[in-house]
C-alpha cells in the first residue's frame, strides 16, 4: 500500500468590476480555455471515459493532457507527463479530477461567488480572504500524491 498525504488549499481571486456572472461561468465551462491556462500543457485532446473512471465520473467530459516539466532548474533535465482528467460542469463553476502518474490524485473546484452592486449581500465565509462586495473565484484544491512524490507536490 502506497503512503500518501493529503494537501488542501484555497485561493480567492477577486474579479474586475464589470464582468458578468454569465461570462465567468461560460469561461469555467470552456474546458479548452481552462486547460490552456496551465502553461505546462503541451498537448490536450478529449477522450472517452477511461477504464479507471468511477461510475459517478462516467458522465463527465474527459481529457488527456501532457505537461512538459523540468526535473532540474534551468531545464537541464526535462520530460513529459501524460495524465487524464474528468471535468464536471456545475451551475456556478466546474470540478476537475486529475489522475496523474504514480497514484497522484488531484481534485479541484472553481466556483463563482460574491455579489454585484444592487444584489442582496451574500454571507462571506470567514478566514479565506473573500471580498465583501464584488465577484470572486474560489479555487479549492485537494491533492494526494503517492509517497515518493510528496516532496514535489
Amino acid at each position: 500500500m502506497a503512503m500518501s498525504k493529503k494537501t488542501t488549499f484555497t485561493t480567492i481571486s477577486p474579479l474586475p468590476p464589470g464582468i458578468t456572472r454569465e461570462a465567468v461561468v461560460a469561461f469555467l465551462h470552456n474546458h479548452v480555455e481552462m486547460i490552456d491556462l496551465n502553461p505546462l500543457v503541451i498537448e490536450r485532446h478529449p477522450i472517452a471515459p477511461p477504464a479507471h473512471a468511477p461510475p459517478e465520473e462516467q458522465r463527465c467530459a474527459w481529457w488527456s493532457m501532457t505537461d512538459k516539466i523540468s526535473y532540474l532548474p534551468g531545464g537541464v533535465v526535462t520530460g513529459d507527463i501524460t495524465y487524464t482528467a474528468a471535468f464536471n460542469d456545475l451551475p456556478n463553476g466546474v470540478q476537475t479530477h486529475c489522475y496523474a502518474p504514480m497514484g497522484t490524485d488531484i481534485r479541484e473546484r472553481w466556483s463563482l461567488n460574491g455579489t454585484l452592486p444592487g444584489e442582496p449581500p451574500e454571507p462571506v465565509e470567514l478566514g479565506i480572504g473573500a471580498p465583501r462586495q464584488g465577484l470572486y473565484l474560489r479555487e479549492v484544491s485537494y491533492s494526494s500524491p503517492s509517497y515518493p512524490y510528496m516532496p514535489y507536490t
